[in-house]
């Protein structure tokens, strides 16, 4: 039965593939800045998928190169593409502009220095036509070199694998050790009806770990594929790529706003939530010593001790006692959680040891 199943979604791929009938149209957002060197590459990925219902949004957000031109040229060859000229106001109002006149009935976003693979849209759409009840369906990515020009072509296989998250799986996955995958806007489709209510918050560096979260949480179940189909471009002197004290700290508010937003949710969700953004607190302080940023150290710093000790009083469960010991080493300080964690290490492998 699975096997005529399996048949029946290949042979439904091949002709909307071939006709494009029955496809539902993917609005695909480009938001463009000083990427001419990148624009070809990524726009002609999205051009050439196999799902052909598409309606691809340039957004030119004042970029002063030739990306305005190579978008209009665009436009003129492909009557899907339509594009906005706008001041520049950064990649969340870019994104929010896109929105405003996104039509289709699901959405998805392309950063304009990657990529993605040809099947992308139709593989994650198959599982949406599907099941309806999947909101949201998130691929892996893989990350690319700088002066990649690959092409991905399409996978082997008609059907590719996934597996379905409901809710309380979605909410673990978020703060697990892949949760870059849940943060990120790009790798994913939604249902328009997702972001009906959420934008992008402008003026913000790491605007994605304002908003994602609040996507999936409201999904009723998400699907991850196996296969990673969107490519990651990894520009030395980027933003991305290098330490930024405002990134920085966005980050940090983004990671406060999260924990505000979980804080009236179960308990076990809050629990998971405050831990994990307090390791990632630890480790933005990391990095603001790495570079001898010791404002942005001390600001987090600060941050980190007034929300861990909020928590403490609030006596939620579900925060490992590793985590615990982490968090109360740190909060007296950074050199002595260097030193105690170490042999709280030790000593926890030797108690494992004896057991066994």
């Amino acid at each position: 039965m699975k096997n005529i199943f399996h048949r029946l979604l290949i042979g439904l791929s091949k002709f909307k593939r071939i006709t494009g009938i029955g496809e539902r149209m993917i609005s695909v957002i480009v938001p463009v800045f000083r990427v001419e060197k990148f624009l070809d590459q990524c726009v002609r990925s999205i051009q050439n998928q196999t799902y052909k219902d598409l309606e691809i949004i340039l957004v030119d957000d004042g970029s002063d190169d030739n990306c305005p031109a190579m978008c209009d040229a665009y436009a003129k060859e492909d009557r899907r593409i339509k594009v906005i000229h706008k001041k520049n106001g950064g990649l969340s109002d870019a994104r929010n502009a896109g929105l405003e006149i996104a039509t289709g009935e699901y959405i998805a976003f392309v950063d304009s220095d990657d990529y993605i693979a040809t099947d992308m849209y139709e593989k994650m759409a198959a599982v949406m036509d599907t099941m309806q009840d999947v909101d949201v369906v998130v691929c892996p990515f893989q990350k690319v070199a700088e002066e990649d020009c690959y092409k991905k072509e399409n996978s082997q296989n008609d059907v590719c694998k996934h597996r379905i998250l409901e809710h309380d799986g979605v909410v673990r996955e978020m703060f697990l050790e892949q949760y870059e995958l849940y943060i990120v806007a790009w790798n994913k489709l939604c249902r328009r009806k997702m972001w009906k209510e959420v934008r992008f918050p402008v003026g913000k560096i790491h605007e994605d770990q304002y908003t994602t979260y609040k996507i999936l949480y409201e999904a009723r179940k998400v699907a991850l594929m196996e296969q990673p189909f969107y490519f990651y471009r990894q520009r030395q002197g980027s933003i991305m790529s290098r330490f930024n004290a405002k990134g920085c700290m966005d980050d940090i508010m983004a990671l406060q706003e999260k924990m505000q937003f979980f804080e009236k949710k179960k308990e076990w969700e809050y629990a998971c939530c405050a831990s994990r953004s307090l390791e990632h607190m630890i480790y933005h302080y990391h990095r603001a010593e790495k570079y001898k940023e010791k404002n942005t150290a001390n600001a987090i710093r600060t941050l980190f001790i007034k929300d861990w000790k909020q928590i403490k009083k609030q006596k939620i469960k579900g925060i490992s006692k590793e985590r615990t010991a982490y968090f109360n080493s740190f909060m007296i300080s950074d050199a002595w959680m260097k030193c105690y964690m170490k042999c709280y290490w030790k000593l926890l492998g030797l108690k494992r040891k004896l057991r066994k």
